[in-house]
């Protein structure tokens, strides 16, 4: 299955990595310390959303358990999410059914018959949410995320040149990325330079997000609505709100 958003569908080598049940647990014992130090009414959401379909990771199920298992001991303050395109959905309805939230995206690879039956049979579950999106089309305001520069968009300098708040954007003050290999890379949308800013085995997300050099410099260069660094410079996602 090829799925037009992804850069995998324009020949991105599939390097076929898998992260440990090891760095799992490591970025579980994370995630109670910052949950911990968050205000009680801020919620903590976690998404497994990788570099391709997370139902094909090898440990897609003892991880997804350990997640629910951790959202379990915080309830509503801690969120699960999923993103997937359907493949061998219902092997792992069980699953899904645990998780907070699962966004089930159909495609163009899917006809709209397809997607109707899809959500006729799951729209009894309050948590799935079965959207189908035409080609070409992300979301409702971003026609195409560009991945900074790895997947080819016609409207990349358009979009710069006609809207002044795209040098901002809001991912590395909201999101932390991790690799399946533990490394914490600038942003899930970085399919280029990837650069490793640090490692969840050598720093905390807490700290890792308050002190990091590198994560600092991006803040700030966003902040101040440039892109001047990459991956940035070539990325067409950014923040309307802002």
């Amino acid at each position: 299955m090829q799925c037009n958003f992804c850069p995998r569908s324009q020949d991105y080598p599939n390097s076929n990595y898998h992260m440990s049940l090891e760095t799992v647990n490591v970025v579980i014992d994370h995630l109670h310390e910052l949950r911990e130090k968050l205000p009680k009414n801020k919620q903590l959401v976690v998404s497994n959303t990788g570099r391709g379909e997370p139902v094909l990771h090898k440990f897609f199920r003892p991880t997804m358990e350990r997640l629910i298992e951790f959202s379990n001991q915080y309830g509503p303050s801690v969120q699960i999410l999923v993103n997937t395109n359907g493949y061998k959905f219902d092997d792992h309805l069980d699953i899904f059914l645990q998780t907070d939230r699962v966004f089930f995206n159909v495609y163009y690879n899917y006809s709209y018959n397809e997607y109707e039956q899809f959500k006729d049979k799951y729209s009894q579950y309050g948590n799935i949410d079965v959207k189908r999106r035409k080609e070409g089309e992300e979301s409702e305001k971003v026609n195409y995320n560009s991945r900074s520069g790895a997947i080819l968009v016609n409207n990349l300098t358009d979009v710069i040149s006609t809207d002044k708040s795209y040098g901002y954007c809001g991912k590395p003050f909201l999101n932390t990325f991790i690799d399946w290999n533990g490394d914490y890379i600038l942003c899930c949308n970085d399919w280029v330079i990837m650069e490793k800013l640090d490692n969840v085995h050598q720093t905390s997300i807490v700290d890792y997000y308050n002190t990091n050099p590198k994560l600092q410099s991006y803040k700030k260069m966003l902040l101040n609505r440039r892109r001047t660094m990459a991956p940035c410079v070539t990325c067409n996602y950014f923040d309307r709100t802002k």
